[in-house]
């Protein structure tokens, strides 16, 4: 849970009233992610705004407004353990680039329970080596996209 690292007091409506009254200057900042949040109170910001973006950037949504408040929590842990798009796009690039990679290999990142660090062989989950998921998750790639290929070794 995040605390205030100083005893510095709430700024209320009431204050910034105040401010603007006395013609002192007021700080606000757009945050869009928990730690950037983290230093701008730190900093001591009037006030920080912390935006929903993630609602389309993460999660998917169209708009901002469907997104819920666990949603947006859900977000804070994710930007702590998983790691950045530029990192999480190594393995993928690694996979396809890497000379001694065998087909049927997985590649994932090498650090604990596979959610951050640098691109290695790892071994799938159950999930990953389901069949019947495998073949199902083909169907409807092809269905989404229109474009069909023929398997080699695949029942007729």
């Amino acid at each position: 849970m995040s605390h205030r690292p100083t005893q510095r007091p709430a700024i209320t409506l009431t204050k910034l009233a105040e401010k603007k009254a006395l013609g002192e200057p007021i700080v606000m900042v757009t945050a869009y992610d928990f730690p950037s949040a983290q230093v701008a109170e730190e900093a001591g910001v009037d006030v920080v705004l912390v935006g929903d973006s993630g609602a389309m950037t993460v999660l998917g949504y169209s708009s901002t407004l469907p997104v819920t408040f666990d949603e947006l929590l859900m977000l804070v842990p994710n930007k702590v353990i998983a790691q950045s798009g530029e990192m999480g796009a190594l393995p993928i690039l690694y996979a396809a680039t890497e000379p001694g990679i065998e087909g049927g290999a997985f590649v994932g990142p090498d650090g604990i329970a596979q959610q951050r660090g640098h691109p290695t062989t790892v071994s799938p989950n159950a999930a990953a080596r389901d069949e019947e998921t495998a073949r199902r998750l083909w169907e409807i790639s092809e269905e989404m996209t229109g474009v069909h290929f023929e398997l080699a070794g695949a029942a007729a």
